[in-house]
């Protein structure tokens, strides 16, 4: 099995956000929501004691569990995130460039903050105002931080623009909204 190409303009801030949550995922249980392929949470599986990969598409799962040798105990959950109750309890949730993919991305958040433990941390994403035919909410920097503060209270919050994570955003390549916040 060959490992999924990518553009390296995009993937290298997918790659600096994963590892920036393994600073938040040492020796803890983590779901990956909507982890695609896994490279991330194959990162995530260097420090955490467990990681599942939740995704709705199985032929993700499967390459994920071909191409990587996760390091810590892996399991794949194929699960449809919005329709479905996440199956168990977790120390953190990740859920990166995950959100504004959602149809109904409260259903997703009133089930993440069930299946979060108290003092877990939700680490999250979500790409600034990006329209494409995927993207079913676009956030702004206010919009955001008000559809998090719903269900957590947010303890970090910072602007990536792709190439490093700053307090001040570049206008190209296009900025994402990334944070930490904790269970209510």
């Amino acid at each position: 099995m060959t490992r999924i190409p990518r553009k390296p303009t995009v993937f290298l801030g997918h790659l600096e956000r994963y590892l920036w949550a393994c600073l938040y995922c040492h020796k803890k249980k983590v779901l990956d929501a909507g982890s695609k392929d896994g490279y991330g949470a194959h990162l995530i599986s260097s420090f955490a004691n467990e990681v599942i990969l939740a995704d709705k598409d199985e032929w993700r799962l499967t390459v994920a569990d071909q191409i990587y040798d996760f390091l810590c105990p892996a399991r794949f959950l194929l699960i449809d995130l919005e329709k479905e109750p996440i199956p168990d309890t977790y120390d953190a949730i990740v859920a990166f460039e995950f959100i504004e993919h959602l149809n109904d991305p409260d259903a997703f958040m009133v089930k993440a903050q069930k299946a979060l433990k108290d003092n877990g941390v939700f680490l999250f994403s979500v790409p600034h105002m990006i329209a494409n035919l995927d993207h079913k909410t676009l956030f702004d920097e206010e919009k955001i931080k008000t559809f998090i503060n719903k269900y957590f209270v947010i303890t970090e919050f910072y602007i990536q623009d792709k190439v490093v994570i700053s307090g001040t955003p570049a206008l190209y390549p296009p900025k994402s909204y990334i944070g930490v916040a904790i269970k209510k």
